[in-house]
């Protein structure tokens, strides 16, 4: 990762100019070319019972009772441009809950660029492998999901300096504008339409490989936001960030709440993140 820089229009303009760009090349592409695979373990903090509303239906908190096995599968048929999805397997499947996917998937672009933009889909909600007809299931509610359009810079050298340790690195940050099609109000106990969200987020390299991130939400109408939508989120973890390397995780995406909010029930707490050691190898 280059170090912290300082903004130019240059900087700014050929950002912008990669951003959706469609990068055709006549060169032979080897068939695993742009191919990640990838394999993990998640572990709960915490693995008592949940108390209280934490989702209904296809929607609620990311917290499980459950560690889970994961493989990952992510393509690249342009540089920027992606699908991906990834499979979970919860070891004590009586504790996934009916909004825990059987897997998740996403697709759009977002080349990693500074100054660029990106547009994203992802879907979290409780798709199945082999959805129960009796239990109202599908295999995807694709309304459901989450898009996000938003744009990619790092701090100015000026601010990133003084707060970075290794000042051949730097902080990067994106703002996002998410909308989701579809969404469940707990309050009316009923589905709504537009579910709005504006997001910051930042990623903070300490030293060698060692990272922390963290993303800050608000929601224009404050109704939208559920017990498990988070005010924030955060993790710490350890990655060197190559081909074919371990990396190791810790991760809160609960209904985190800011100081003199409540969070809903087993939501916000420390507790109610989950560790994650995975592998992956890009092609």
């Amino acid at each position: 990762m280059a170090g912290a820089v300082e903004w130019t229009w240059s900087d700014i303009d050929a950002g912008l100019a990669s951003s959706f760009d469609l990068p055709f090349s006549r060169e032979k592409r080897t068939p695993l070319e742009g191919l990640t695979l990838g394999t993990g373990v998640t572990v709960p903090m915490t693995r008592s019972e949940q108390s209280g509303p934490t989702g209904s239906g296809q929607q609620g908190a990311h917290v499980t009772g459950s560690p889970t096995v994961d493989a990952l599968i992510r393509y690249e048929p342009l540089p920027g441009w992606f699908a991906m999805t990834d499979f979970h397997r919860y070891v004590q499947g009586s504790r996934q809950a009916p909004w825990n996917p059987d897997f998740d998937y996403g697709f759009g672009f977002d080349n990693g660029a500074p100054f660029s933009l990106h547009l994203t889909y992802f879907n979290y909600a409780s798709n199945r492998l082999d959805p129960s007809a009796e239990k109202g299931e599908n295999v995807t509610r694709f309304n459901q999901g989450t898009w996000s359009a938003g744009w990619r810079f790092p701090v100015p050298e000026a601010l990133a300096t003084p707060m970075l340790l290794d000042p051949d690195l730097a902080i990067d940050c994106t703002v996002d504008v998410n909308v989701s099609p579809r969404f469940y109000d707990q309050a009316s106990a009923a589905n709504r339409s537009w579910k709005q969200s504006l997001s910051l987020g930042c990623h903070y390299p300490v030293v060698a490989g060692i990272y922390v991130e963290w993303k800050a939400f608000a929601y224009p109408q404050h109704r939208d936001q559920q017990p498990w939508d988070p005010d924030f989120t955060y993790a710490v973890g350890w990655s060197w960030g190559y081909p074919g390397t371990f990396s190791l995780r810790y991760g809160n995406y609960s209904g985190n709440r800011w100081p003199g909010r409540d969070a809903g029930p087993a939501q916000g707490r420390f507790v109610d993140g989950a560790i994650t050691a995975s592998w992956s190898q890009a092609w």
